[in-house]
């Protein structure tokens, strides 16, 4: 403890500290009267005070003064007296409590207005704050470039608004409006224009248009005030109530809260004991800030003081989370310490179900594996969707998830509300129809063009989607295994042209070479795909060849008569001494009759090549289908042109039978001669055309409306009013708006009802009986009685016997 020595005039001589045994002694002071102060030490209690040999005052709690030193003397045993305190009652209580921290966002209001396409369209021109300055946009903008779509023609913002008809089309009015009602400062609309135009796009991209264009509709027609701007978009943050929470769950919080820690910490003495070197601590968190509490500055915990600390955390996992604070102090001696917990329990995000993964299953025509212009979608396939389910991970596979949908009629897919993790698609094949298989995987280097699908399972990779991804790019190629022949044939006749009764050649030995590693045919290194025989003389198959189960690509094939023995003329014939007919004679205008292998008819050379030819998907022999007839026009004076049926997915009647099939079609420059019977403005079959199962029935139907008798349909016939033309533009095989035109709209004025049969095959159909149809400036275009090729097996389910292409052209074969 410290002792002061003061003079009469009170001011300080010396300071003493007492040592070990409480002993002081001030020396070498000059004679004269002293006081002597005691500090009271901390924790004792006064006892009794007195002074020393030479005599004092002690009336003055811890002081002793008036003490009269002469020259030369000392005085002893000026003692001040302390009592021990009694034993301490020395504890420590700490408190924690929890309350949390959220941060919410408020939209651009409540979304209670919204104005329609009709009232967009009529405001496109005024100048006041109903015209569409303020949205950014204008009418000349374009529809496809705002939302990143692809349509027929080149559709304006206002063009969409003024289009009439559903579909797309009720979609894209829609789609606008609320593109205007969202740009619009002053409309407080539910979506923002960037949601607008994602809704439109994965409703276009998907062709379930119904849905999008029903929640927009809504939306647009609440009206509102455009002349007071909508409530601005913001956020706002809330802190709740100290919670105690000493139990759990404690309060509830969620994923990226804060949970923020309040620890107050008192003296449990009951005597007036301070406590010293308190410490608080948390077991979960490094770092706590001391808030207030130390009244007086002493660092030390006074029995009347409360103090105050304050930590937070933001909130990172889901479930219970328990955090205890612990305080520890000293006191007379003593170390105290005491906790305490709080808890708080984080629920689950809820799942967000808007990621979605699609799109496109498509008729890889030439087999590239990669998606090229004019391939189009294929119906109908099956698509399944295998999930992660609840954790997300595909290889656990309890909580999987299956989902299962098929392609519309342009090859699309969609699978949506899908919660974030992983994903694979299996697409099924043979659901396309028969004979279909994939495409080679990954063969190109852009992901959206090429085929996902592995050529054996069907699956795709894995795919990972985060919430409220949409990945458009998991595609499957598919194309049917091709087939070519068929017919080394006896030209009897020297004409170089296949003629009825003239027979096969049998034994001749047939190669197909494919391309090699350069990718080029007719190279050193092509590859030998197969190798056959014609078929023996004097059977019904002589002469025939025929390589089947081949991949779309480029061939060249290979004919070698060395030797080969040949029956005809009443004796056998040595091949080796005869000649190839003339390749392509007639200018190869009877391409489906004459000889395509290299020959003059002059040299003997055995061994003879075709020209390259590319095979696509399911092209065949076209002996093993069957033609369907009706009269087509050219309108555009560039010749008839038709569809592969490989590439023609839609379907139409026309075996007359109400059930719809696949078949070769037109292309969208030529038309139909067609007459609505019913008159619903709809072409509906067969018997809505000019053409049936058998050859002349398209000219026959054409000559019952010359009334006039003179082989001309024209304006002095009694129906020729009732005459129309189909061009079916978009090339889904139905009767759309638009596409149903009068005879006089198109510009023809007369039919001529003879004909001239003049076989040529067209993408794999055959055009035979030729007429003509006349303009009113006079020009003549072509009319021809198309034979479209449809599937036997179509017909066979059907019950109808059709007349085959050879047959059709006078030959019970085709030579190549």
């Amino acid at each position: 403890m410290t002792v002061t020595l003061l003079d009469a005039d009170g001011n300080t001589v010396a300071t003493a500290t007492t040592d070990d045994v409480g002993y002081y002694e001030f020396t070498k002071l000059a004679a004269g009267t002293y006081t002597v102060v005691e500090s009271q030490p901390d924790d004792y209690l006064d006892g009794k005070d007195s002074v020393g040999s030479t005599g004092g005052n002690n009336s003055v709690n811890d002081t002793l003064s008036g003490i009269v030193l002469a020259a030369g003397a000392n005085s002893q045993n000026n003692n001040f007296g302390e009592l021990p305190p009694p034993p301490a009652n020395v504890g420590v209580d700490i408190e924690k409590y929890v309350r949390g921290s959220m941060t919410e966002t408020n939209t651009s209001g409540s979304g209670s207005e919204g104005f329609s396409p009709g009232f967009w369209k009529t405001h496109a021109c005024t100048k006041d704050v109903r015209d569409w300055e303020a949205t950014g946009y204008t009418t000349g903008d374009s529809v496809e470039a705002i939302f990143g779509i692809e349509l027929r023609g080149t559709p304006t913002l206002l063009s969409a608004l003024d289009t009439g008809g559903g579909g797309v089309n009720a979609l894209l009015r829609q789609s606008v409006a609320g593109l205007l009602n969202a740009s619009n400062p002053n409309v407080d609309y539910k979506y923002s224009a960037a949601e607008v135009i994602q809704m439109t796009k994965t409703a276009v991209n998907s062709g379930n248009y119904t849905a999008t264009k029903s929640l927009l509709e809504t939306e647009n027609s609440k009206e509102g005030d455009l002349s007071s701007s909508a409530p601005a978009a913001g956020t706002t943050t809330i802190e709740t109530a100290n919670d105690d929470a000493d139990n759990a769950p404690g309060i509830s919080l969620n994923i990226g809260d804060t949970a923020i820690y309040t620890y107050e910490v008192k003296n449990k003495n009951t005597g007036d004991v301070a406590l010293d070197n308190v410490t608080v601590t948390d077991d979960k968190i490094a770092s706590l800030t001391f808030v207030s509490g130390d009244t007086n500055n002493n660092n030390r915990l006074d029995v009347t003081e409360t103090w105050v600390y304050t930590a937070s955390e933001t909130v990172t996992a889901t479930g219970l989370r328990t955090n205890i604070g612990t305080v520890v102090a000293k006191a007379a001696g003593k170390t105290v310490t005491d906790s305490d917990a709080a808890n708080y329990t984080a629920a689950a995000p809820p799942v967000v179900n808007n990621a979605s993964l699609g799109d496109y299953v498509w008729l890889d025509k030439d087999g590239d594996g990669v998606q090229d212009t004019g391939e189009v979608g294929i119906a109908k396939v099956k698509v399944t969707l295998t999930g992660g389910g609840a954790d997300g991970v595909l290889d656990t596979t309890g909580d999987n998830i299956t989902k299962t949908t098929t392609t519309d009629a342009n090859g699309k897919y969609s699978f949506s509300d899908l919660a974030a993790g992983e994903y694979q698609v299996t697409f099924d094949a043979s659901t396309a129809g028969s004979g279909y298989v994939l495409t080679a995987q990954n063969a190109g280097s852009d992901d959206a063009k090429d085929s996902d699908a592995n050529t054996s399972t069907g699956k795709s990779e894995i795919v990972t989607l985060d919430a409220g991804e949409a990945d458009t790019t998991i595609d499957a190629g598919v194309y049917q295994k091709a087939k070519v022949g068929d017919k080394v044939w006896d030209d009897q006749n020297h004409n170089y042209i296949q003629d009825s009764g003239e027979l096969g050649v049998g034994g001749v030995t047939v190669k197909l070479y494919g391309v090699g590693a350069d990718g080029v045919i007719n190279t050193t290194d092509d590859t030998l795909v197969a190798t056959t025989t014609t078929g023996t003389d004097k059977t019904a198959t002589a002469g025939q060849y025929e390589f089947s189960n081949l991949d779309p690509g480029t061939y060249v094939l290979e004919f070698n008569k060395e030797n080969v023995s040949h029956w005809n003329y009443n004796r056998s014939n040595n091949m080796s001494d005869w000649k190839w007919a003339v390749k392509d004679a007639y200018s190869n205008s009877k391409d489906t009759l004459d000889s395509d292998v290299a020959g003059d008819a002059k040299a003997t050379t055995n061994i003879t090549k075709t020209d390259p030819f590319t095979l696509v998907s399911g092209q065949s022999d076209m002996t093993k289908d069957a033609g369907i007839t009706p009269i087509v026009i050219d309108l555009t004076g560039d010749g008839i042109h038709t569809i592969a049926r490989a590439a023609s997915t839609a379907t139409f009647d026309l075996f007359g039978n109400g059930t719809p099939i696949t078949s070769g079609w037109l292309s969208a420059d030529d038309g139909f001669l067609a007459v609505d019977s019913n008159h619903n403005g709809k072409i509906d079959g067969i018997s809505e055309l000019f053409g049936g199962l058998k050859k002349g029935d398209g000219f026959a139907k054409l000559s019952s409306f010359d009334s006039t008798g003179n082989g001309i349909v024209d304006a002095a016939d009694l129906d020729f009013s009732s005459l129309s033309i189909w061009r079916d533009i978009n090339g889904n095989h139905a009767t759309d708006d638009g596409e149903l035109f009068s005879l006089a709209a198109v510009g023809v004025t007369s039919l001529k009802t003879s004909f001239d049969e003049k076989p040529s095959i067209d993408a794999g159909n055959l055009l035979l009986e030729r007429s003509s149809a006349t303009f009113a400036d006079g020009h003549l275009v072509e009319m021809t009685d198309v034979y479209f090729n449809v599937s036997a097996a179509d017909a066979a389910a059907a019950g109808i016997k059709l007349t085959g292409f050879s047959d059709l052209i006078g030959d019970s074969s085709w030579l190549i």
